[in-house]
């Protein structure tokens, strides 16, 4: 009789449809009933029938729109480029973890919500794979084609002492304190540079996102799937597939991260196109070390590793991204060097040719000169030579460059101190 009374008093009070105003007190209200329900001794045909149909009386469809909108409001806020700052976990991601969490919580979360519930999820899910390409878009700058870089100012000859090397040791360990990302925290003017190390925030972004979800999922969702008796399976490889999608847009930023320090680390040494114009027609003395535009050349990339460490890149994972960088950059700066000794070699070709013709003509004062070492070829040569050489011992005892750079840079090393050699001889 129990049971009956209860049912007659719940219709007779609760209208056709009991549509919640309040989210809380609609909460409240069908978990009372459900725990009363549970707990009832008898479980009866008639009383289950009876308990259902006071159940259905509920409209959650309702009652989910007003549980989850408002959670989710700043979002389209953080959503903007505009709204992206440097450091471990970006605005954005800290914003959908906690509503994420906020919305399983047991102060939200219904079971027989459970399927809108993980809906819900997965939207959320795609919404930060939208953000990530979003964002990834904003700080992709086009790549210049390399003859319209612009060269740094001339260059001048300068004393052959090493600058320091760049800074590669990382922490291995990411901290996510409240204290460090307010510390991290900073606007950064828009450049290559700074598009770069925005990257490489959202790099980490992504890795540290997977690693939240995936935790929240086993520890939040799992369980209230568990409670219900459903299988994690399949839930488990939407996870997975996540998982990999995230990790496809992490090896795109990388190589966005490669193309634009690559094009800005080129940039810097395409001063050796203007090594010929500091010792044509302009008496300089014979160079005794590398030019002035190698002293910082190389400030971008210890830059952006001493920066990115705050992200808490490995070393593997910096030195990975620093080689291909120095390859990138290393392959323009022999082209250019290359040309110029193509254009020293013609310039020499051209003086034989005169000289043979003119034999009789100023001879002794042109031989004495080649002999001397002090021709405008033979220091534009000995320019490339020194410069060539602290830029290969740069990639190989700071970075660990190996292989077909560091061989073309020796190549162009020997190539002009024979050409130097033969010209002495002349």
């Amino acid at each position: 009789m129990i049971p009956l009374l209860f049912s007659f008093c719940a219709f007779q009070r609760f209208s056709s449809v009991l549509t919640p105003s309040d989210a809380r007190l609609f909460h409240r209200c069908f978990r009372h009933i459900s725990n009363f329900v549970l707990n009832w001794p008898s479980r009866g045909s008639v009383q289950r029938a009876m308990f259902r149909s006071i159940h259905e009386k509920f409209n959650f469809v309702v009652y989910f729109k007003l549980a989850s909108q408002p959670l989710f409001g700043p979002l389209r806020i953080l959503s903007a480029p505009e709204s992206f700052k440097i450091q471990c976990l970006s605005s954005f991601s800290n914003c959908l973890l906690s509503k994420l969490d906020a919305l399983f919580s047991s102060a939200v979360f219904l079971p027989p919500l459970a399927d809108k519930f993980w809906d819900f999820t997965l939207q959320q899910m795609d919404r930060y794979i939208q953000w990530t390409q979003k964002m990834t878009d904003h700080f992709s700058c086009p790549e210049l084609p390399a003859e319209d870089e612009k060269s740094p100012p001339p260059t001048e000859p300068n004393q052959p002492n090493r600058s320091k090397s760049p800074n590669n040791s990382f922490a291995d360990v990411l901290s996510l304190g409240a204290t460090a990302n307010a510390h991290q925290q900073q606007k950064v003017p828009p450049s290559s540079a700074s598009n770069c190390l925005q990257l490489s925030a959202l790099f980490r972004d992504l890795l540290l996102f997977d690693a939240a979800l995936f935790r929240f999922c086993l520890n939040t969702i799992w369980t209230h799937l568990r409670e219900l008796r459903v299988d994690t399976t399949p839930f488990g490889k939407c996870l997975s597939h996540f998982s990999e999608q995230l990790a496809q847009k992490r090896a795109i930023i990388v190589e966005k991260i490669v193309s634009q320090l690559g094009s800005e680390l080129a940039k810097n040494l395409s001063a050796v196109s203007d090594i010929p114009r500091q010792y044509r027609w302009t008496k300089r003395p014979f160079p005794t070390g590398f030019s002035a535009y190698l002293a910082h050349a190389f400030t971008v990339c210890a830059e952006f590793a001493e920066k990115s460490k705050e992200f808490g890149w490995s070393d593997d994972e910096m030195r990975d991204i620093l080689c291909k960088v120095l390859d990138r950059a290393i392959d323009g700066f022999c082209e250019k060097a290359e040309k110029v000794l193509d254009s020293v070699e013609q310039a020499v070709s051209s003086l034989l040719r005169f000289k043979q013709r003119k034999a009789t003509i100023g001879g002794a004062s042109l031989q004495r000169s080649q002999n001397d070492g002090e021709t405008d070829e033979a220091k534009i040569r000995g320019q490339i030579r020194f410069d060539a050489n602290f830029v290969r011992q740069r990639a190989t005892a700071d970075y660990g460059i190996t292989g077909k750079s560091e061989q073309r840079l020796a190549q162009i090393e020997e190539r002009a101190s024979t050409a130097a050699n033969a010209e002495g001889t002349i």
